[in-house]
């Protein structure tokens, strides 16, 4: 049995094929299913020292944007699939990070952090959200996601977590073109 679905990004029609995470980004992931993921993995040790004595479960992705992001830019393809990060301050005056394609769409991997308090998450308010890069990602031509960046130490965790939640739940994830 095959299994397809509309991609919300371009529209075209997408086989699910993938039980784990690709070795090079595919075009087209079906971000709803990659945001579960990202949060089934996500746990403390991933936070940065600031955010890790704040941390609740009442809130389970506070704190965990920059990673998140990070790790969802590399499944996704990155700059050269037309993700980019984005950065703009909440309104307690903290950085807040997601990704924008190119199209336009917004992928917030932790917006519930957000939501989950009856906010609006900065993407959605701030007309200072500004475009940048992640600090951790650093060049290494011919890398296996087949383009020259590689993960921060942080985001390559969140990356192992996610197989390793994949690999647990056999679930289909990622998904390519027809």
């Amino acid at each position: 049995n095959r299994e397809y679905h509309q991609h919300e990004c371009c529209g075209c029609q997408k086989e699910i094929v993938m039980t784990s995470l690709p070795s090079k980004p595919f075009s087209c992931v079906n971000l709803q299913q990659l945001k579960e993921l990202i949060h089934q993995s996500l746990s403390p040790d991933l936070l940065l020292p600031v955010f890790q004595a704040a941390w609740s479960a009442d809130n389970p992705t506070s704190g965990f944007c920059s990673v998140a992001s990070e790790a969802a830019w590399f499944v996704l393809g990155g700059s050269e699939k037309g993700w980019n990060a984005y950065t703009a301050r909440d309104h307690n005056n903290v950085v807040h990070w997601w990704l924008q394609h190119t199209s336009g769409l917004v992928f917030d991997p932790t917006e519930e952090q957000y939501t989950s308090q009856n906010l609006r998450p900065p993407h959605q308010t701030s007309a200072k959200a500004k475009a940048c890069g992640f600090m951790g990602v650093r060049k290494a031509p011919g890398n296996c996601w087949g383009f020259d960046r590689k993960p921060s130490l942080r985001a390559q965790k969140l990356l192992d977590k996610m197989e390793k939640t994949l690999k647990l739940r056999e679930s289909h994830v990622l998904t390519r073109t027809l």
